[in-house]
């Protein structure tokens, strides 16, 4: 049963209303290991299996593709060099296996790779390099003279990190036989103030529920892109652009066609969820973006955590960036207090394989691969990736090509059943985001152990309002925090309780009560 609610909250003297809905027919599942009671204000998530309530423990973990790690290369360079036209077969996603078709008579590596030099963790907030207009250092690429990297204007810095808008649609509507029968698909979105409408989309040979959001991309041409989550079974429609300005909007019906933006399919007119992008408006740049701006193809670098990562941009055992120096002229960003790259901090790797005079061995099967799959060397093993991530990621082992040289066995790739060693994706299942908060009396350790706890009270906040809560009685078991990262969703737990359940934590002083209006 839901409730409509009214909770005040005196923040020193001010009172904060908000308005949103508890559940007080929850089950709070068995734990025949606990010890402890189970306190009121507990942050709980929900079990797949039975819909059951249990404290949040744990947060999901980051999603990763699926992999294959072949055998140890069973050829050499000159044994590969010899084939004109050699084969392999390879299953990505449970679609079925296909055939790869590689020359490698222009080889000269295994695989090339870039060097790079990767910085000290990042020594400057985000107001001291606003406070730089003119940042310099130096860094030499490939054994050549020191670039002088100068002039670099901070000042308009609105982020480190920005991130895109996206819209949540509520559960898929339709199985995959449903969406099969849809041959003419069409919907309309706005996408940063612009409207895009998609028409004739065609889903009749799609495989699986992630074919469908195959289909839309390609109609959308990058304006747009679609996602589709099989662990909550919802698609999410993402900006192509990031910052404050980046939104998407609920798709709505078109003129003609079929409509898929509604609750037989994409469930998204009402049931969804719009979250607007982070960081910028659009027209400011990262720290990194303005760095390569100056950089003009010279280099590039890219932000890892909390580390700045400068490339070169050849590869093969010539390719090298040294530390960063010093600059000559202006505010000098080199050292500890701004990039933190200064000899002694930065670690420089330099680049392997061969001088850039043909192509590596991995190269040619990422050209032939062509987006499906991609290749990498980690030492001395070829390495498969899936482009998907978390739910559906999958590889096959490799299996033999119909068309010249099988290079899929021992003595070549030895990616064979056997030899190589399958890597599953990760993903969370859903148990390990917030659900609610438990709001009632205790519930003692030993009635958990004997059984499950039928109809306790939950906070949920409704769409319309808000629950403010005071962050001191929020309760989170296993060492949790309120600010722990859930890598599957993106966001701390004290993002989500806020942003998908309305349920906002602050420091407060005095909590009221909860009474049904």
């Amino acid at each position: 049963m839901a409730h409509r609610s009214k909770v005040t909250v005196d923040t020193t003297g001010i009172e904060i209303f908000g308005s949103g809905y508890f559940k007080d027919d929850k089950t709070i599942a068995q734990d025949g290991a606990r010890v402890a009671d189970l306190a009121s204000y507990t942050v709980l998530a929900r079990q797949i299996s039975d819909g059951y309530l249990v404290p949040l423990t744990d947060v999901d973990p980051a999603i990763t593709p699926a992999t294959l790690t072949c055998g140890a290369i069973g050829g050499t360079l000159a044994e590969f060099a010899a084939l004109a036209s050699a084969s392999f077969k390879i299953g990505i996603d449970g679609e079925t296996p296909f055939e790869v078709v590689c020359d490698f008579s222009g080889i000269d590596s295994v695989a090339d790779t870039a060097g790079y030099m990767t910085c000290g963790a990042l020594g400057g907030t985000i107001p001291e390099f606003q406070a730089v207009s003119d940042g310099q250092f130096g860094i030499a690429i490939d054994g050549n003279a020191a670039i002088q990297v100068g002039g670099l204007d901070f000042s308009g810095l609105d982020s480190e990190q920005d991130t895109p808008g996206y819209y949540t649609c509520g559960a898929n509507g339709a199985n995959i036989g449903a969406w099969n029968a849809v041959t003419d698909g069409a919907f309309e979105v706005v996408v940063n103030g612009l409207e895009i409408a998609l028409s004739g989309l065609d889903f009749s040979t799609a495989a699986t529920l992630n074919d469908i959001a195959d289909t839309i991309n390609y109609a959308a041409a990058g304006r747009l892109t679609v996602i589709y989550d099989g662990k909550t079974d919802i698609y999410r429609i993402v900006s192509n652009t990031t910052g404050e300005k980046s939104t998407v909007a609920a798709p709505t019906a078109p003129v003609a066609g079929t409509d898929i933006s509604a609750a037989g399919f994409l469930n998204g007119a009402a049931a969804g969820a719009a979250t607007a992008g982070t960081g910028g408006e659009g027209t400011a740049q990262t720290i990194t973006d303005i760095i390569n701006a100056a950089a003009a193809g010279r280099f590039f670098c890219y932000q890892s955590g909390d580390e700045i990562v400068f490339v070169s941009p050849t590869r093969g055992e010539v390719s090298a960036v040294s530390v960063l120096t010093a600059g000559t002229a202006g505010t000098d960003i080199s050292g500890a207090g701004f990039l933190n790259g200064l000899t002694g901090t930065g670690t420089p790797t330099a680049g392997t394989g061969g001088e850039n005079l043909g192509e590596s061995i991995v190269d040619i099967i990422n050209a032939e691969l062509a987006g499906r799959a991609e290749c990498s060397f980690d030492g001395d093993k070829f390495v498969f990736w899936s482009p998907t991530q978390g739910y559906g990621s999958a590889v096959s082992y490799l299996t033999a090509g119909a068309t010249g040289t099988d290079i899929s066995g021992a003595s070549y790739l030895n990616g064979l059943t056997g030899t190589g060693v399958l890597g599953a994706a990760t993903t969370g299942d859903g148990t390990n985001v917030p659900w609610g908060i438990f709001w009632g009396e205790d519930i003692a350790a030993a009635d958990l152990v004997a059984g499950d706890v039928d109809n306790q009270r939950v906070l949920r906040g409704g769409s319309d309002g808000i629950f403010v809560l005071d962050q001191d009685k929020v309760v989170l078991e296993n060492s949790l925090d309120l600010d722990d990262y859930i890598p599957t969703v993106q966001k701390t737990i004290r993002e989500y309780l806020e942003e998908n359940l309305n349920i906002a934590t602050r420091d407060t002083t005095v909590i009221g009560q909860v009474a049904p209006i």
